[in-house]
């Protein structure tokens, strides 16, 4: 029971700390150890919302902008990149920041590519006809494209 209650409180320590990393250039006035602990225990409820391991966020880099011009959350999860943009401290915007930011840092780049692939694949036996006219064929590999801007 001892074993089991020290690996309980390593694995939380390791959710909770190091992980957040505030940008605060104003000075805004904000509780650190609040937003840790907020921070730990939504990750964690995440997790077993979803049934995963809270290990799953070990690694989840995420900053707090606080005195942002606009308030978003931002994520580029092929970089592990995950913010969150603040006018001040609010403790609800925060937690639901990082609900949604955990949320998509769940979706690994092998899950979202195996959901791409069904998705588009359902789609085909809905509507076999791309934009082009041209009838689809289950199972063929998909041409990557890119977006590029217009040239002037």
């Amino acid at each position: 029971m001892k074993t089991l209650l020290l690996l309980a409180l390593s694995l939380f320590t390791q959710l909770g700390n190091a992980q957040l990393r505030v940008e605060n250039e104003q000075g805004l006035d904000f509780p650190q150890e609040r937003a840790q602990a907020i921070f730990g225990t939504t990750c964690r409820v995440v997790a077993k919302e979803f049934h995963l391991s809270p290990m799953e966020f070990a690694k989840f880099p995420l900053v707090l902008e606080l005195g942002s011009q606009t308030e978003a959350y931002l994520d580029d999860h092929d970089h592990d990149i995950y913010r969150l943009q603040l006018a001040k401290w609010d403790e609800n915007k925060f937690a639901v920041g990082v609900i949604r930011l955990a949320i998509q840092k769940m979706i690994t780049a092998d899950r979202r590519d195996r959901l791409l692939a069904e998705a588009i694949a359902r789609a085909d036996l809905i509507s076999p006809v791309n934009v082009s006219g041209e009838k689809s064929q289950p199972g063929r590999k998909r041409r990557q494209q890119t977006l590029t801007p217009p040239k002037n």
